[in-house]
């Protein structure tokens, strides 16, 4: 009776093992970032310009591995997955000779749009990006173009810091522009871009008009929404500490801003109990100190507390 030997190669099965359990948790990681905001990363998006300008009236595409940068080669397979999860495209095939077959969805030609919508920009914009937006807003007006504006600022920029602005604009929905030769070929203020400052400022008076005030001394004061109830601030705290987790980039930054909220949290709850405020100027500087590269925290404890309640305990 013949008996037939079959012969397991272990170390190939190992490495097909994990190259599975890889991918399995590139997959886990990407739908939590997803779940987030859904906003792509520097290098997400330039894949997804490269996507949208190979679209002509259907949403079925295809590209060489020519098409995308070096850097994506060995890993393009992520790169399209995480534009599946965020629901810009909805099949991707790659293969080995022709390229990748794509499909878009309409979500993929809205994404810059609804970028440029969001709030939080309003505080994650810094001054000299806004003052640059205001110039551009006001050469549109002018001339109804900015390329030449544009071309005439990086003519001048030395350091490459219009590059950049320019670069950050453009990926936040405020300006479209296309490149050629190291210049602007075509650029269009957007209508999120438009009416940015419109926008800001419905923004902060929203913020005013859902806070409360106070009558004191014949004087209103603006007390935030240290006086509101415990589910209003409960809420208002997870939120802040959400927004702690998608936007710092690394662990000390987050230990720091979640820090800092736990004594605020801390401030209103004593407040709550005993109606009174104490001097806090080392919450006070600490806070202070992330103003320049969180603003937006700085924005959210304000509203929390109101401008009054901040200037009392700061003993200023």
């Amino acid at each position: 009776m013949s008996s037939t030997r079959i012969n397991f190669n272990k170390r190939n099965i190992e490495r097909k093992l994990q190259k599975i359990i890889e991918e399995k948790s590139m997959n886990l990681i990407y739908t939590d970032v997803g779940s987030v905001n859904n906003m792509l990363n520097g290098n997400e998006e330039e894949l997804l310009d490269i996507l949208i300008s190979k679209y002509k009236d259907k949403y079925e595409i295809m590209i060489s591995h020519n098409d995308y940068p070096d850097y994506m080669r060995l890993s393009i397979k992520n790169y399209l997955n995480k534009l599946k999860l965020s629901g810009l495209i909805s099949h991707y095939s790659v293969y080995i000779t022709e390229g990748c077959y794509i499909v878009l969805t309409p979500e993929a030609f809205q994404y810059y749009n609804k970028k440029g919508r969001r709030k939080e920009l309003f505080n994650e914009l810094s001054t000299s990006d806004k003052n640059f937006l205001k110039e551009i807003i006001e050469e549109d007006k002018k001339n109804n173009d900015i390329v030449e504006f544009l071309k005439m600022k990086l003519e001048k920029d030395s350091d490459d810091t219009i590059r950049e602005m320019i670069g950050l604009l453009k990926s936040n929905g405020l300006i479209n522009v296309l490149w050629a030769d190291d210049t602007i070929y075509e650029a269009k203020l957007t209508n999120n871009g438009r009416t940015f400052f419109e926008r800001e400022k419905s923004y902060r008076e929203e913020i005013k008009q859902n806070s409360t005030y106070i009558n004191a001394q014949n004087s209103n004061i603006f007390m935030g929404n240290i006086v509101n109830s415990t589910i209003n601030i409960n809420n208002a705290l997870d939120n802040i500490n959400d927004d702690i987790e998608s936007k710092c980039n690394s662990d000390e930054e987050k230990n720091e801003l979640k820090e800092l909220l736990e004594e605020a949290k801390e401030i209103i709850e004593n407040y709550n109990q005993s109606n009174c405020l104490t001097k806090r100027s080392s919450f006070y500087k600490k806070l202070i100190s992330h103003f320049d590269s969180h603003g937006w925290f700085y924005a959210e404890i304000v509203n929390l507390f109101g401008q009054f309640v901040l200037t009392k305990i700061s003993g200023q």
